[in-house]
């Protein structure tokens, strides 16, 4: 059970701006300093420029992946690249994410450390009310991240319909507005997205959709979430639980599956790929033939994100976009035709809050956020994203947090250590956005200490995730 006032709903507020007095500023900016403006070359981005051009207001224009040097790099660059694209798959929000990157690390590197907003525009055809298209969601997971990791980065979404041209004088009101991070163009009106309470009871409301003995289908099964879930189901209401994982269930799992029984819950496993969409589908068929209606869905499957943005490749964004990306597209096929009570997503506050190193993580779950959303335009109620917080003791952070990975027969465990950040100065004082952050001279020490006498030289050393922490949670680090 969660305080009702720990739930949020999203909702637009009315921000006012004057075009006049924008204008001024723009055209002062524009004196040996114009806006950047990035594009791919579409006709919708065409028009916005030429609106541009036709109130007078300076830009310099480039192709995006063409980010200029530190030398005439701008204070401000207005990004107009996903104006002129389709929705696409998962396999396109990969790359449009990959290349952003790009741009964003190049950008980062010309400024020099020197103050830069970036103003992102998502296209959003008929304004902030109508249904979210969930290919451009990526665009907010960077927008969240970005401040963690570039901290000369002022970073802003402006939701916009690409096919009308907005006021020249609205795009720098939305860049110099510090109402919010996430902005929408509506009726020439400027809006920032807002967070209210969710009214009182809709806790009591989701209880009241379980069924006694109803069928449940748990992707992700076998995570900490997913046993945790499980395991309320099977004593709230002695559920069926159809429960699915990458692989067969071990000891532990299967000691924790035990306990759901003797709660009163069937329990049936599967090992296969969530996004594997006929194999999910065959799956979801044969449960309806076993147990007749499936009650309801919770998707639970996920990979845990990492590299900082200045490593973060493309396989890397696939590999963590896959199961929540095209594990809930390939969910959503199966679910065709049928009508269960609810489809809960477990998505991440990552995918509003941001966090170092976890661009693609941010990515996959705000892809999530908006696909619900979408979802319930048609069917309200049905579909539900739910940006989870860390669990204490279950799921990746958890994990993450206080797990001790086992070393493998082929490996040798040299040294470890129970840190905090309050009992390693080097993590405690190095902080990104105010999240402890050991930097990358701290695990060369480590090293060090950990081979004692032993002669050695490093070289090519690659840090791939950064060591994050939050409060005063304990870490085990294993060398």
């Amino acid at each position: 059970n969660f305080p009702e006032e720990d739930f949020v709903a999203v909702s637009f507020e009315h921000l006012e701006y004057d075009i006049g007095g924008v204008r001024t500023v723009v055209k002062a900016i524009g004196r040996g300093k114009p806006v950047l403006v990035l594009h791919g070359g579409s006709a919708a981005e065409t028009r916005w420029m030429d609106a541009l051009r036709a109130a007078g207001i300076p830009f310099a224009a480039s192709p995006v992946g063409q980010v200029p040097d530190a030398a005439s790099a701008p204070a401000q660059c207005w990004h107009f690249g996903a104006l002129g694209l389709a929705p696409g798959g998962p396999a396109d929000y990969a790359r449009r994410l990959d290349a952003l990157l790009a741009d964003i690390r190049v950008l980062a590197a010309a400024r020099e450390g020197r103050p830069t907003t970036l103003l992102l525009l998502a296209p959003r055809p008929g304004g902030p009310d109508a249904p979210p298209t969930p290919a451009f969601a990526y665009l907010d997971a960077a927008c969240a991240v970005v401040p963690h990791e570039y901290g000369n980065l002022e970073v802003k979404v402006l939701q916009v319909d690409p096919e009308t041209v907005a006021s020249p004088g609205a795009l720098q009101a939305a860049a110099q507005s510090g109402g919010g991070r996430t902005l929408a163009l509506r009726g020439g009106r400027l809006w920032r997205r807002a967070f209210a309470p969710l009214p009182a009871g809709s806790a009591e409301n989701g209880s009241a959709r379980l069924r006694r003995g109803g069928a449940y289908l748990i992707t992700g099964g076998l995570g900490g979430v997913g046993l945790t879930l499980a395991g309320h189901l099977a004593r709230a209401c002695g559920a069926r639980l159809a429960l699915v994982a990458r692989s067969a269930p071990d000891a532990a799992q299967r000691e924790a599956i035990r306990a759901m029984e003797a709660a009163g819950a069937q329990v049936r496993t599967a090992a296969l790929d969530v996004a594997d969409a006929g194999a999910l589908r065959a799956f979801v068929d044969d449960l309806e033939a076993h147990w007749g209606t499936l009650d309801g869905v919770i998707h639970a499957a996920g990979v845990p994100g990492g590299s900082l943005m200045a490593r973060t490749t493309l396989d890397e964004i696939e590999r963590i976009l896959r199961a929540k990306v095209a594990g809930t597209e390939a969910l959503a096929a199966a679910l065709a035709g049928r009508m269960p009570a609810f489809v809960l997503l477990c998505s991440s506050l990552t995918a509003a809050l941001g966090g170092p190193g976890q661009v693609a993580y941010a990515a996959a779950n705000a892809w999530m956020d908006a696909f619900a959303a979408a979802q319930s335009a048609s069917r309200p109620g049905v579909w539900t994203s739910v940006q989870w917080d860390s669990w204490a003791e279950a799921g990746m952070a958890a994990r993450a947090a206080m797990g001790v990975k086992p070393v493998s027969a082929a490996r040798t465990l040299l040294k470890e250590w129970r840190m905090t950040p309050a009992s390693c100065w080097a993590w405690g004082e190095h902080r990104i956005g105010g999240v402890a952050t050991l930097p990358g001279t701290a695990y060369l020490e480590l090293f060090a200490q950990a081979l004692g006498a032993v002669p050695c030289e490093l070289g090519q050393v690659v840090l791939t995730e950064p060591m994050v922490q939050e409060g005063d949670a304990v870490r085990w680090v294993q060398v």
